[in-house]
């Protein structure tokens, strides 16, 4: 909230002083965004994540069966894992 009086000085100094936020950047963003290429690129991602994850829980449960239980978790790209019960010492770090 600008007063009225000083609206023009304070675009005038954001206009110059901020780069955050170039204009150029700004339309390409919304025009990607309403082009649809962002719910497309969004798609894939999601898409390779959860291929990932699931190979990556399936190399646990193959060479980890019975040492590490994998709960299943809906955050995309990261799991939750535990050791079994009564795995101590050196033999439980390996």
């Amino acid at each position: 909230m600008v007063p009225e009086h000083l609206r023009e000085q304070f675009a005038m100094t954001k206009y110059y002083t901020d780069l955050c936020s170039g204009y150029l950047e700004q339309a390409v963003l919304a025009r990607f965004i309403s082009e649809g290429h962002y719910a497309s690129h969004v798609r894939r991602i999601r898409k390779a994540c959860f291929e990932r994850k699931s190979a990556l829980e399936a190399a646990i449960a193959r060479y980890f069966a019975g040492r590490m239980v994998v709960h299943p978790t809906d955050s995309g790209i990261h799991i939750v894992c535990w050791l079994s019960a009564g795995l101590k010492g050196r033999r439980g770090r390996r």
